[in-house]
């Protein structure tokens, strides 16, 4: 059996003002360095609903001066960084994946079985939602959606938030 790729889920248009999403991209570089393959995917948050974007940011077209500035950070820190881009969103590629979520984002936007989520900061910190309540209380919880309860903290920053 092969060993799984991973994709890393982070508001990549924030990389350049967020140390946060900064640490999400070099893991992704970390991990690529070990020979493993790492793919980046950004999200948004759309009336309360957390989204993954599935667009292919090298050919697509900004229909606002509001996208292109988000297009243009996308590129931006793909070409800083050399961050490999998602572009296979189907569910038999996201499903022989690893997905990791930092705590900031509560659902499961992929809709991938096998979920980590990446603590940066204490849980609620960044959001004032949690990850480790009930699911019953998650406001986008995925019914009977099983990577839920099977998701596991990789890591959790021991430093106090800065205010």
């Amino acid at each position: 059996m092969n060993k799984p790729d991973y994709i890393i889920c982070a508001p990549l248009h924030l990389v350049f003002t967020s140390n946060g999403v900064l640490a999400l991209v070099k893991l992704a570089r970390s991990i690529e360095k070990t020979g493993r393959r790492a793919f980046m995917c950004t999200y948004q948050h759309v009336n309360g609903v957390e989204t993954a974007i599935g667009i292919d940011y090298d050919t697509y077209v900004p229909r606002n001066e509001a996208e292109a500035d988000f297009i243009g950070l996308i590129r931006r820190a793909t070409s800083e960084f050399g961050i490999t881009l998602l572009k296979d969103f189907s569910q038999r590629h996201v499903d022989e994946c690893i997905i990791v979520y930092p705590e900031a984002l509560l659902c499961n936007p992929l809709n991938g079985k096998r979920v980590v989520r990446y603590f940066l900061n204490r849980d609620g910190i960044v959001s004032g939602r949690k990850v480790n309540r009930p699911q019953r209380f998650h406001p986008c919880s995925l019914a009977g959606h099983a990577s839920q309860s099977a998701s596991r903290l990789l890591f959790r920053s021991a430093q106090s938030a800065v205010s």
